[in-house]
């Protein structure tokens, strides 16, 4: 709902796909493994920056079985740990020096997956 347009670095986040574990996913109230990519990183490049433009919003859909196994019926609970690594209103990358982060809070989703 914000006024002004911004960058957001899409590191860990659903945006970027699976290259952190952004979310911590129980079935019968046990975690599960995260079985996706992990990486490391320099400066960020331009390319990696979202933009939002003012009034705006972005969506993106994601697989969860791409990096946890889902094959086992339970209760499930997903929950959201997104740390938006720099927001800015700016037009180009920042350096890691100059990043503002923001947590992103999220509800948690439960849902059930039958035998």
């Amino acid at each position: 709902p914000g006024r002004v347009a911004v960058q957001v670095l899409e590191w860990g986040t659903p945006f970027e796909g699976w290259m952190a574990p952004w979310v911590l996913l129980q079935r019968d109230g046990v975690a599960l493994p995260y079985g996706g990519a992990s990486v490391k990183r320099g400066d960020p490049a331009r390319s990696e920056y979202l933009r939002i433009p003012a009034g705006g919003r972005r969506e993106v859909t994601i697989d969860l079985a791409g990096v946890y196994d889902l094959a086992q019926p339970g209760i499930y609970r997903l929950e959201a740990r997104i740390l938006l690594h720099d927001v800015h209103a700016g037009s180009g990358p920042r350096t890691r020096a100059q990043h503002q982060p923001q947590a992103l809070a999220c509800p948690p989703i439960d849902f059930t997956l039958p035998g």
